[in-house]
């Protein structure tokens, strides 16, 4: 077997044994015949052993109950229906049926040609009482009429119990106890084995190496002489900037002509290759006012005066546009009035002045003008 087929068996293993372990039967026995069609070895997974378990006690359970043994099979039953089981509503119906089943057993005709363990006496006995014990707990109408059972002589020629003793209800209660049994058999055996899937461990594992290498990779960056340098050069202009908040003064220029030489030796910040210059857009223009985004982007300028170029073309565009909702329309007019409000003096002229020679409102305009 190669390496890679090793390894393929191996996830396979793990994928089968967790869905064993969550109880996916459905999707394990998919998985086991998908792998199957592939061509590949069956996952070897711990849980299979647990599953041969399964069978042979469902067998004995399902013999038992098959036979009329009423002592072997509560026997049984106690060994494998787990205690968290107990307070689920389906396990008290499931139990209800199956001791009207062995009440009857005696004299159902389906099982006429065997011999009974026990007599019908007994059979109602053993039913009584349970009834006893536990017939607080049955509140469901669905149950009321089988509480007089064990008084009949007779019950098969009574039509309250006609049901019961029809062929097909026997082979019923079968079908519902062997999907019970199988789900309470698996329960137990998990909780014996109380074995976690290895995929459990690896991940784990896995969580705690990123973890590790992710801290050890942050401790090894704080302790490099790169970072230490630049943790003195903070510190440096942070001193430099109290002290001169404090005395009101600039500091030597030589101070901060040393850091900065300081800053351009160690290389702390990218500096653009111009080799790379076609490996993507240059980077944005830079004015007394800081950088500025491209020109292609970039919005009209607007002076603190108000005044400043605006794209009329577009402004009359919009507002002869049926797409912009009259709302919108209304907001921009309400802009530009106060653009013009708001200004003074030189500033109010060269705004009305803009407004005429932009057109704004196409009062020159041969097309179509602004209604």
């Amino acid at each position: 077997m190669s390496s890679s087929t090793s390894e393929t068996v191996a996830v396979d293993s793990l994928v089968a044994e967790y869905l064993q372990f969550q109880n996916f039967t459905a999707t394990l026995q998919s998985f086991v015949s998908d792998v199957g069609t592939k061509g590949r070895p069956l996952p070897n997974f711990g849980a299979q052993a647990n599953e041969k378990k399964l069978q042979d006690a469902k067998a004995a359970v399902l013999k038992a109950f098959d036979n009329g043994e009423f002592v072997q099979f509560f026997e049984l039953w106690s060994s494998w229906v787990p205690a968290s089981f107990a307070p689920k509503p389906g396990t008290l119906m499931i139990e209800f049926y199956v001791r009207l089943y062995f009440a009857v057993f005696p004299v159902h005709p389906s099982f006429a040609d065997q011999k009974s363990k026990q007599s019908l006496e007994t059979a109602m006995a053993n039913f009584r009482t349970f009834l006893d014990a536990r017939g607080s707990e049955l509140t469901d109408p669905l149950y009321a009429p089988y509480f007089g059972l064990p008084f009949f002589k007779d019950p098969a020629q009574h039509p309250t119990f006609k049901e019961l003793f029809q062929a097909s209800w026997p082979v019923d209660i079968r079908g519902r106890l062997e999907t019970f049994i199988a789900d309470a058999i698996r329960a137990r055996l998990q909780e014996h084995a109380k074995v976690t899937p290895k995929i459990f461990e690896l991940v784990g594992k896995g969580s705690q190496s990123r973890r590790g290498s992710s801290s050890s990779l942050l401790a090894d960056d704080a302790k490099s002489p790169q970072n230490k340098d630049l943790t003195s050069i903070c510190s440096e202009l942070y001193a430099i900037l109290e002290k001169v908040m404090a005395d009101k003064k600039m500091p030597h220029p030589d101070a901060l002509k040393d850091i900065g030489a300081r800053i351009r030796k160690g290389r702390y910040f990218p500096v653009r290759d111009p080799s790379q210059a076609s490996m993507g857009p240059p980077p944005p223009a830079m004015s007394k006012d800081g950088p500025q985004p491209p020109r292609s982007n970039r919005a009209p300028s607007i002076r603190k005066d108000g005044s400043g170029s605006l794209n009329y073309q577009r402004i009359k565009s919009d507002l002869t546009s049926t797409a912009l909702s009259p709302t919108k329309k209304a907001l921009l007019l309400q802009a530009l009035r106060w653009r013009l409000a708001k200004s003074t003096g030189v500033a109010r002229r060269m705004v009305a002045t803009a407004y005429v020679t932009g057109d704004l409102f196409g009062a020159r305009s041969k097309g179509k003008e602004l209604r």
